[in-house]
């Protein structure tokens, strides 16, 4: 009894300063998948309640590091490094890895990796420092892995949106997986 009452002060001490899930919409994140009652352990129930909240918490404050202090930066990331545990099961949690944003391209590879198979969220979005930009080779390679793409203009970073629909418009490979797509340009004379 004691561990779930200190498993409840962490999740409190954690969570509540970062977000009121209270003000998310509720289409923002579905309901927990709980496993069966025969496979229900209090670890395996402790990784399931982790796992949704880290869900609610990608969703409610997404890493982002174009913002300005490094806590900032990481969003929810930053409750993975709680302890041990919660570190493991956010890393075998791949649906949380599964939003590339340009803002942390030095870290795609990572979550490429951790995201498994699972459809992507791509939101090259420029930073200060253009060499972390993704290349649009780049982000043509995961288009077919994309649930959402979204683009907007960047003439000064390699990022056109116009270069981008151009490329998707000859694409010759379905996208199946694609659900939302936001291409933005100061310029669609040619479209």
């Amino acid at each position: 009894m004691a561990a779930s009452r200190v498993t409840r002060r962490t999740f409190h001490e954690v969570a509540e300063p970062l977000v009121d899930i209270t003000l998310l919409p509720q289409h923002a994140y579905p309901a927990p998948r709980m496993s069966s009652t025969a496979e229900r352990t209090p670890r395996t129930l402790l990784n399931e309640v982790l796992s949704y909240m880290f869900e609610i918490l990608a969703v409610a404050w997404p890493a982002d590091f174009s913002r300005g202090r490094y806590r900032d930066r990481l969003g929810w990331v930053v409750t993975s490094h709680v302890n041990r545990l919660w570190r493991h099961c956010a890393i075998g949690h791949a649906k949380l890895w599964t939003r590339l944003d340009g803002s942390y391209a030095q870290a795609w590879d990572t979550f490429l990796e951790r995201a498994r198979t699972l459809p992507l969220t791509i939101i090259p979005r420029p930073t200060r420092q253009r060499a972390l930009v993704p290349s649009n080779s780049t982000i043509l390679h995961y288009i077919p892995q994309c649930k959402e793409l979204i683009i907007e203009g960047q003439d000064s970073l390699g990022l056109a949106a116009d270069r981008i629909m151009q490329m998707l418009i000859t694409h010759s490979h379905p996208l199946p997986l694609l659900r939302y797509m936001d291409l933005s340009t100061s310029d669609c004379s040619g479209y």
